[in-house]
């Protein structure tokens, strides 16, 4: 668990920022028991969307949440979910 506080130590970071997917970060972070916030990173070309993660050591979470709250709000990349005539009048 020590790598990745190490890593963000050594080099004078908040947090490391990774595209969220099915990676061994979020794996990771959940047995480690390091905080990870995932936020909406954008949408590709056929307009599906994809999010980041910022992951950081235990007891973080409030420098993290800052983190991802700023990105969220600068980029503005959610967008509420859409749904049909069908599933709205049921």
């Amino acid at each position: 668990d020590e790598g990745v506080k190490q890593l963000i130590l050594e080099n004078d970071l908040d947090a490391l920022v990774l595209p969220t997917n099915e990676s061994l970060a979020r794996i990771y972070a959940a047995l480690a028991g390091y905080p990870l916030f995932t936020v909406p990173g954008g949408f590709t070309d056929n307009g599906l969307p994809w999010g980041l993660s910022f992951l950081s050591y235990k007891y973080t979470e409030p420098t993290l949440t800052q983190l991802a709250y700023a990105y969220e709000q600068a980029t503005l990349h959610r967008r509420a979910p859409t749904y049909s005539l069908t599933l709205i009048d049921r």
